[in-house]
């Protein structure tokens, strides 16, 4: 019953936006990091921000950033990076885990003291490993996907345990592409977001319990996204960014677990963004990328407000209409929900591919007529953003 009314909330239901108040605008620039490591991985811990790892092997500097003063400081090195590692923050301590060099997958890891400024090594990975992600989950720390030794695809998911320093097998993923997914922890469990490569990225939705060493694949992401960030806000999760279509975006999307609804936020992040990274620190949230030419790195943090949802355009999926549905690929949508609004229309296919886009005004009376081209057979997502509500339904084509 659960996983029917999940079905149906995210098909049929009303995706409802919240309240972010201002868009990409009220990011606040912070001070630039010169000098930057190439691939650093990033993680909170007791009011400050660090950058860890991200270079070709060797030790290199771990960065350090106080919202306090708006300043970095240079700490203790990693005795051994690697590019493309994951980092998480447990009780004060910070753990790198994985990567690779000269494109050698790696099993280190090192854990990072910020207190005493020092690392320690930490019990090896059970297999090497980069492109992964990871996430915690009630003082546990679960690693997923990338790539093993061998170059192959890896779905193994593993659970380490700070207290003990042990890694255990824990049953597979779902979906073997978890390649740079979404990784986030809530409570006692684990979600995974996305992945896939940059030019095929996936929309798989998945959460792991703990308590039963078990998965449940969700209703599927509203896109198809590669290498967003993705964090734990107040016990929702934040995905924003990545490769979608082979394009990086700034859309921000927010899942409450407590109502197993996605929603697309009011905020976009100050440009498009992938391979960036985010942490959570209080009511902000800081977003870490580099320039274009590598020599910076760039901080930006927004600060939310309420969470509540705000509902005050009185639109939902009952005012729009599809017709024909199913169809071959052309079709006509009417909506009923007063005067004229700016609407922004967009259509995924399965793999959460965008198809079509364009943007109308439309309202009571008004009648938009699409046609895709050459569109494949499968169940596709027509996506409407309302005065900055977001609506989604179901479209069948058929051959």
């Amino acid at each position: 019953m659960k996983n029917f009314l999940r079905f149906n909330a995210f098909v049929l239901g009303i995706i409802l936006c919240f309240n972010f108040n201002t868009a990409n605008a009220a990011w606040e620039v912070l001070e630039n990091l010169e000098n930057p490591n190439p691939f650093p991985v990033m993680a909170a811990a007791d009011g400050k921000i660090y950058l860890l790892s991200g270079a070709q092997g060797g030790s290199i500097a771990t960065h350090e950033y106080d919202p306090e003063t708006d300043s970095w400081a240079i700490k203790a090195s990693m005795p051994n990076a690697c590019i493309y590692s994951s980092a998480e923050s447990v009780n004060g301590k910070i753990y790198v885990m994985g990567g690779g060099q000269s494109n050698q997958k790696k099993d280190i890891h090192y854990i990072y003291d910020p207190a005493a400024d020092t690392w320690t090594e930490g019990a090896p990975l059970l297999t090497p490993r980069m492109y992964h992600s990871s996430g915690n989950a009630d003082g546990k720390i679960y690693l997923i996907g990338g790539q093993n030794g061998d170059g192959t695809t890896e779905w193994y998911f593993d659970e380490y345990d700070p207290v003990d320093n042990t890694w255990l097998r824990k049953t597979n993923s779902p979906h073997k592409d978890a390649w740079y997914c979404g990784a986030v922890g809530i409570g006692n469990n684990f979600y995974r977001i996305g992945g896939g490569r940059w030019n095929v990225p996936t929309n798989h939705f998945d959460v792991y319990y703990a308590e039963t060493d078990s998965w449940e694949e969700l209703p599927t992401f509203p896109i198809g996204v590669h290498a967003p960030a993705a964090v734990n806000f107040q016990d929702k999760i934040l995905v924003m960014g990545g490769y979608n279509n082979e394009q990086k975006i700034d859309s921000i999307y927010m899942y409450n677990p407590e109502s197993a609804m996605w929603s697309l936020t009011l905020n976009y992040l100050p440009e498009p963004m992938g391979y960036h990274k985010a942490v959570t620190l209080g009511n902000y949230v800081y977003v870490y990328s580099k320039s274009e030419d590598g020599q910076y790195g760039r901080l930006w943090r927004y600060k939310y407000g309420t969470t509540e949802v705000e509902d005050n355009i009185t639109v939902s999926t009952d005012d729009i209409n599809i017709y024909p549905n199913p169809c071959t690929g052309i079709f006509s949508i009417k909506g009923d929900f007063g005067a004229l609004q700016k609407a922004e229309i967009k259509v995924f296919n399965s793999l959460g591919k965008q198809v079509y886009s364009n943007t109308e005004t439309f309202g009571t009376g008004k009648e938009l007529f699409i046609e895709l081209e050459n569109p494949a057979s499968g169940v596709y997502m027509v996506q409407m953003i309302i005065n900055g509500k977001a609506i989604s339904k179901k479209l069948i084509i058929y051959g």
